[in-house]
């Protein structure tokens, strides 16, 4: 699922590339995409020419109640922005959806997703390639178990905290 602005430094035109080659191992594999913006058009045409229409549903602008109930089902949340996004707190209302996220390796993202346990972290030069591992290494992730803001909180003050415990104990090494 996708839930943002549709424009290019949101990556979801790279999430689509992507995505076609999950349907091509995954057959029954679906997409939802919510929101609205430019590049709306080249995401449609897309799709068409990726021969993805039947796996693809696009739900246009959704309040965030209707993104919840719309998205109850999927587990899966991609993040693939292409620049940095500060505020990762997509990837914190995904993990109170239950829904594990597979996010570019910048910004704020890698303050709140554990690679490998809340989601996955994927290198830029992987995303500008739509080398998103939809059916490789995160496949033997199950679903986690919706997650209530306090505990959302605290998972990401304990990445928070031992980010900054790496980065002190780097500077105190050098």
């Amino acid at each position: 699922m996708y839930a943002g602005r549709l424009a290019w430094e949101k990556g979801l035109l790279v999430l689509t590339q992507a995505f076609a080659k999950c349907v091509s191992k995954i057959p029954d594999a679906q997409l939802l995409i919510a929101g609205e913006g430019p590049i709306e058009k080249s995401v449609r045409d897309l799709i068409a020419e990726l021969g993805i229409s039947e796996n693809t549903k696009r739900l246009g602008d959704l309040t965030q109640d209707e993104i919840d109930e719309q998205f109850s089902g999927a587990w899966v949340q991609a993040l693939p922005s292409l620049t940095p996004e500060p505020l990762a707190s997509s990837a914190i209302e995904g993990m109170m959806r239950g829904h594990m996220s597979i996010a570019s390796n910048l910004g704020g993202f890698p303050e709140v997703i554990d690679d490998g346990i809340s989601g996955h972290l994927i290198e830029p030069t992987m995303l500008t390639h739509g080398q998103l591992p939809f059916t490789a290494s995160w496949t033997h992730l199950t679903p986690p178990n919706k997650w209530d803001w306090p505990d959302a909180l605290v998972h990401c003050r304990s990445l928070t905290a031992k980010h900054a415990l790496t980065i002190s104990s780097s500077c105190i090494e050098k």
